[in-house]
């Protein structure tokens, strides 16, 4: 039996299938196809895109098998392709055995199990592209990629680590904001965590340390109210407000060892109030992390929310009550 022939990344097949539950990487991946396909062709006449939930099969079939005007190939998008796979799975064997030659199929759906006979035979015919999340290690190194990549500058390292505190981890939100960072920077080559913070995280970052300033004075209402302002103005909040706060108190912990064992703080402590001074010793602050992890477990687990477990979090250290 003879091998089969490798595919180059960007080539063009038969069949393409974009499935994974990030719609940033799907939408992206999308983008990179039609461009491919239809080149500089009018998509008025190479192009037709269909609803899964309400397409039919032979709507599809149709456009695929419809030679293009003034361009090589018709390009036919299948989107929310989940429900249309299940019902016309058979169907779509048959076609991906012996596809058209004037069309190019697309499948973009969330889920698109590898071990059916439909994906095993659309990866040895076409491409099948997967959008998953990606790991929190690989962030770092995507957003690096991205801001060189698509928006030629250079993304300090600094810089990258500040956004995604900021930002979170969505892939879209993260493009968005190095998108407005590329306008902000003008000609210069680099992004600095300087524009970050001018331009993405400086007034949420400066509330997250005043709740922190507020909690070292023991002032419980000042406290509770910049969680208020963080929690009313940033729709993000919930997904990223406990990290956000154990980033701060690590930079204070590893300040305040730091300050205990007479070495120079750390650079990043500078970012922090009152220079990464705190009136919490190294103890105190490993407890607060502690509690912190805590509250994150209880809002994921369900036993309660992030609102609820930061305030009482933020209750118990300014009263002195907190629990290693």
């Amino acid at each position: 039996m003879a091998a089969s022939r490798k595919q180059a990344p960007d080539e063009i097949r038969p069949i393409h299938v974009i499935c994974g539950s990030d719609a940033f990487l799907r939408r992206e991946a999308l983008t990179a196809i039609t461009q491919r396909v239809l080149g500089g062709a009018d998509e008025h006449l190479a192009f037709s895109d269909h609803d899964g939930d309400t397409a039919g099969l032979a709507d599809v079939l149709d456009d695929l098998r419809t030679p293009p005007f003034l361009a090589e190939q018709r390009l036919v998008v299948v989107a929310n392709a989940d429900a249309f796979v299940s019902k016309h799975r058979k169907a779509l064997e048959d076609y991906v055995a012996s596809p058209s030659d004037c069309g190019v199929l697309v499948l973009v759906c969330r889920s698109f199990p590898s071990n059916t006979r439909l994906a095993k035979a659309a990866a040895r015919v076409g491409r099948v592209e997967s959008c998953e999340p990606l790991k929190p290690r690989a962030m770092t190194a995507w957003l690096t990629q991205r801001a060189e990549g698509y928006y030629q500058k250079r993304l300090d390292g600094e810089a990258a680590a500040l956004l995604r505190r900021t930002v979170g981890d969505s892939l879209g939100q993260l493009d968005s904001e190095l998108s407005k960072l590329t306008l902000y920077v003008g000609q210069r080559t680099t992004i600095k965590v300087e524009d970050v913070q001018a331009m993405v995280g400086h007034h949420r970052e400066e509330k997250v340390f005043g709740i922190l300033d507020a909690i070292g004075q023991g002032d419980t209402a000042a406290a509770l109210d910049l969680w208020q302002q963080v929690w009313t103005t940033d729709r993000a909040a919930p997904a990223r407000a406990v990290g956000g706060m154990a980033w701060s108190v690590r930079q204070l912990l590893e300040a305040r060892i730091a300050s205990d064992r007479g070495h120079p703080m750390p650079r990043s402590a500078f970012l922090l109030p009152q220079g990464g001074r705190t009136r919490f010793s190294a103890r105190a602050l490993e407890d607060q992390l502690v509690n912190l992890l805590d509250a994150d477990i209880e809002s994921k687990t369900g036993a309660g929310t992030v609102q609820s477990a930061v305030q009482r979090f933020i209750v118990a250290w300014c009263l002195g009550e907190a629990k290693s």
